[in-house]
């Protein structure tokens, strides 16, 4: 049977620390990769388009520029029938971000096939200080050795993204809560974000 995936996505963009993600991927680099590790992400939740570098950024400043040009010379324009389908079919959630500015890792215990996540006794004083600057947990970040083939996330990794979104969103299924996947590509880290849905 095939599982058809959500098409309408509740994050549409995903920005991340540098800085934090290059510490994360510093410490799989000295197990090739070779080692599964997670992370919570910490930061907000935007509007998509105040993402840095985001396409829904980019898209603005292009509307911008056509309205501004529309408005510099009128012209009429009859709407097309593809016009018309392309905007029913636009999807109709507020375009929301995730931008992160800080990772934190839990208390866990690592192997090369997953995770398993401990009591960490830190982790209210963590969740705290993040309160305290204005920031939330937004997502949950893990990795996994390279050299998958045949599919993205595992069942493990999907229920564990699942979990970790109700928990950071006290229940909440149309949260912008994203998960971002980390590996090795050809000696380099890969970092995907993806959005959870409630079908996750």
């Amino acid at each position: 049977f095939e599982v058809k995936g959500e098409q309408l996505s509740f994050c549409s963009s995903a920005s991340l620390d540098a800085e934090s993600c290059n510490n994360f991927q510093l410490y799989l680099q000295k197990f090739a990769f070779q080692t599964c590790r997670c992370a919570y992400l910490y930061g907000k939740y935007l509007p998509a388009d105040e993402i840095p570098d985001s396409v829904e950024q980019k898209s603005r400043a292009e509307k911008e520029a056509a309205e501004a040009q529309k408005k510099a010379a009128p012209a009429k324009r009859q709407m097309k029938l593809s016009d018309l389908e392309v905007l029913t079919q636009q999807d109709e959630r507020p375009k929301q971000g995730v931008m992160v500015h800080a990772i934190y890792e839990p208390l866990q215990e690592n192997s090369d096939t997953g995770f398993q996540l401990l009591e960490d006794p830190r982790e209210e004083k963590v969740d705290a200080i993040a309160r305290g600057l204005g920031l939330e947990r937004v997502g949950f970040l893990f990795s996994h050795p390279p050299g998958r083939e045949n599919y993205t996330l595992s069942t493990h990794e999907i229920i564990n993204a699942g979990e970790q979104a109700l928990e950071a969103t006290n229940g909440k299924f149309d949260s912008a809560f994203t998960l971002v996947k980390v590996t090795s590509d050809q000696g380099n880290a890969s970092f995907d974000a993806f959005s959870l849905t409630p079908q996750c």
